[in-house]
């Protein structure tokens, strides 16, 4: 993973590719509207019916699919998607292939090829650019009457949400970072606990923090140990999870190391924090005794105080 990027791009968003085209007929607002429940349109041709879509994940912003392999999307490569309800369209993007992306503030996306992802996932990204002239971030996926609509259907689950604690300073060239993740939905979820994580398994699931000064002019580039022994198949196991009850709240920390010396003071941080994914291929895997496995990826930007 590319830690040496001049702006935060969250780095599940950072693996797109985009070309330029020309406008075709799956760029043009459908007129075929179905007539009940959500579903995924490119231009007129039904993509993803609302009897496939099981349901929606805000935290993971994923709709769970009924599907046991994955969507054959290249076809549709740089071309226009449509979500509608009942007819309407409440969200719009563009479908891209798994690679590196122009630095385009603002686009939303659809990404086909996610290696990373479970087969029955589709995923909506949305590319931000974190310079002085962006902090808001504004976020498409938190539309107001997207969300509402999502739940007038029946399909809305609110997920996990993280929050970042602390930043703490341990020496010049090492933080820890204090976070908590709290159960929002009915569901009971189990978590990837880096805590738990035997080190030979790290690589796999690498975290992402970069730390930039308050006009963003400076970075400090965070790193993990390069020893760990890459596991090609990624296997996992139940002991590495954590279980979080709905709503319950559990607290983390995890150090990182420094590229630089950095001193106490107000930064800007971007932090990626991995789970679970690609290691499942069909809905039922993630289903345990107590509660289901939660898929995706943490990705939080914020402005703290390193004491």
């Amino acid at each position: 993973m590319n830690h040496y990027l001049k702006y935060p791009i969250i780095a599940s968003i950072l693996l797109i590719t985009i070309s330029l085209h020309s406008c075709n007929d799956h760029d043009l607002k459908p007129e075929f509207n179905p007539a009940k429940g959500i579903n995924i349109l490119i231009g007129d041709e039904l993509l993803i019916p609302s009897e496939e879509i099981k349901y929606y994940d805000q935290s993971s912003h994923s709709f769970y699919l009924n599907s046991t392999t994955r969507y054959s999307l290249q076809a549709y490569g740089d071309s226009k998607y449509w979500i509608l309800s009942d007819g309407e369209v409440i969200y719009d993007g563009t479908f891209v292939d798994f690679g590196i992306s122009k630095q385009t503030p603002g686009l939303s996306t659809m990404q086909f090829n996610d290696y990373n992802s479970a087969n029955f996932l589709l995923t909506l990204n949305q590319l931000f650019c974190g310079d002085t002239s962006d902090t808001s971030r504004a976020d498409l996926r938190l539309n107001e009457n997207f969300i509402k609509e999502l739940k007038r259907q029946g399909i809305y689950h609110s997920g996990l949400d993280c929050y970042i604690d602390s930043l703490k300073l341990k020496n010049p060239k090492e933080v820890m970072l204090y976070y908590h993740i709290k159960n929002n939905d009915s569901f009971n979820f189990y978590l990837l606990d880096q805590q738990k994580l035997p080190s030979e398994n790290h690589y796999n699931y690498d975290w992402m923090m970069t730390i930039y000064d308050s006009d963003f002019k400076k970075d400090y580039y965070t790193y993990q140990s390069l020893n760990y022994t890459y596991i090609k198949d990624r296997k996992w196991d139940i002991n590495w999870l954590t279980l979080i009850k709905s709503s319950e709240s559990k607290s983390f920390s995890k150090s990182f190391n420094l590229s630089e010396d950095i001193q106490v003071g107000t930064y800007w941080i971007s932090v990626n924090i991995p789970s679970l994914g690609s290691e499942f291929n069909i809905f039922e895997e993630i289903q345990l005794d107590s509660g289901q496995i939660w898929l995706g990826e943490f990705e939080l930007f914020r402005k703290v105080e390193i004491k």
